[in-house]
């Protein structure tokens, strides 16, 4: 570098030590500046690499438990979203452990996804914790979850259900049940009238306004759309707000989910209390449940 150059890189260094070295400039030989330019120069790199121009902190060299931390966490969110429960507690186990697992990884050339792929095949070979498994579950699912507001009711169809023509799905006399622990209403087949707190029976329906709620380390009475009749398919629902009212959702169950038949378009007493009753066996004949759709 040029002596001239050099003077002028002095001075646009920024500091205090930069300027002062300048104005020494013409009071020391060049083989003095150049030494204590080669000092500062050196000084100011190692104070770049803490720091950038604009004064952040530049990101120090991650350790190797670091990049495979961070490589699980993705592994494990991959697992999670796609329902892969079991893979995903695998992954888990391996975040747990990777204190005692890195130390033989750091000496030994160990692929990172070979070693995920083997661990996720031995996996299931171990016993599980039940509660971690739940917890992973309602983790994925409260991701999915998701509310749904709508400004008038008029948004939706009007359309109705007649039970007693409603299909194989509901041949019989047909029984309705009310829950014991809320605003929830049961409408199934006299003789599978099976409903506990975790047991209902496949094609029966249920009227509430509250879905996919999170209760004993699961979640329950989880509500999907798969007829995009809320514009929710692919996610689940908890709740469904018109008008600034929690609204009361028909669903039928599957074996495993509820799916979205419609929005009760009737108040649910007036539902519950204007059904055709039989004397004889206490079930009603027939009645045409009104929704939105």
């Amino acid at each position: 570098m040029a002596w001239a150059s050099k003077k002028q890189y002095a001075i646009m260094m920024s500091s205090e030590e930069g300027e002062k070295l300048a104005s020494q400039m013409k009071d020391l030989s060049q083989d003095e500046f150049n030494k204590r330019f080669s000092e500062l120069l050196g000084k100011q790199s190692g104070e770049s690499e803490k720091t950038t121009k604009k004064g952040s902190k530049e990101p120090p060299k991650k350790s190797l438990k670091e990049e495979w931390l961070e490589k699980l966490n993705v592994e494990y969110e991959y697992y999670k979203k796609n329902g892969d429960y079991d893979e995903a507690y695998t992954i888990l186990s391996l975040i747990a452990n990777i204190e005692s697992d890195i130390t033989d990884f750091e000496n030994e050339e160990v692929d990172f996804d070979e070693w995920v792929e083997q661990s996720i095949r031995d996996g299931n070979a171990y016993a599980k914790d039940e509660t971690i498994l739940n917890g992973i579950k309602v983790e994925a699912i409260k991701d999915k979850t998701e509310s749904v507001n709508l400004e008038s009711m008029d948004m939706l169809k009007s359309s109705e259900i007649d039970l007693s023509m409603a299909g194989s799905d509901f041949d019989g006399d047909l029984m309705i049940r009310r829950s014991p622990y809320g605003k929830s209403y049961y409408i199934v087949r006299e003789y599978d009238d099976n409903i506990d707190w975790g047991t209902k029976p496949v094609d029966s329906l249920r009227i509430s306004d509250h879905w996919t709620f999170e209760s004993r380390n699961a979640m329950h009475t989880l509500l999907t759309d798969p007829k995009n009749i809320l514009g929710k398919k692919g996610k689940y629902i908890d709740n469904v707000v018109i008008e600034g009212k929690k609204q009361m959702l028909v669903a039928q169950f599957n074996g495993d989910e509820y799916e979205l038949v419609g929005v009760l378009d009737d108040d649910i007493h007036e539902f519950y209390n204007e059904i055709t009753w039989d004397d004889e066996d206490n079930t009603f004949e027939s009645h045409k449940l009104k929704i939105r759709s």
